[in-house]
């Protein structure tokens, strides 16, 4: 079923996105030239990266905000495993980090 694959499709999806990121790292640095060479002299060799932090589990929607603003919250201790997991990919120098309940929705194929 299609349910099946759903820890195959967000891993892919992650995966693209990183990839899409890697190729146009130009456009995520869309700086002035003046800028980009204060960023570079302040921070030589600088390369954006992303760190993400796959989980699986429930969540809480809520809006906060005010009248003028309003924000989307997720709310659960499933989402401080997928921010302490993404904060750890930094510590393990990866991109990605998964759970044990995400890796046991993977595919044997994706799994492997």
């Amino acid at each position: 079923s299609e349910e099946d694959f759903a820890g195959d499709k967000a891993l892919y999806s992650f995966i693209k996105t990183m990839i899409e990121m890697n190729r146009h790292e130009d456009f995520l640095c869309n700086f002035s030239s003046r800028a980009l060479s204060e960023l570079y002299d302040r921070m030589p060799g600088y390369k954006c990266r992303i760190g993400c932090g796959l989980h699986f589990g429930w969540a809480i929607e809520g809006a906060i905000g005010s009248n003028k603003k309003i924000d989307a919250s997720y709310i659960s201790p499933h989402v401080n495993m997928s921010e302490t997991l993404e904060g750890l990919t930094k510590e393990y120098g990866v991109s990605i980090l998964m759970s044990e309940p995400f890796y046991d929705l993977l595919s044997p194929q994706a799994a492997a």
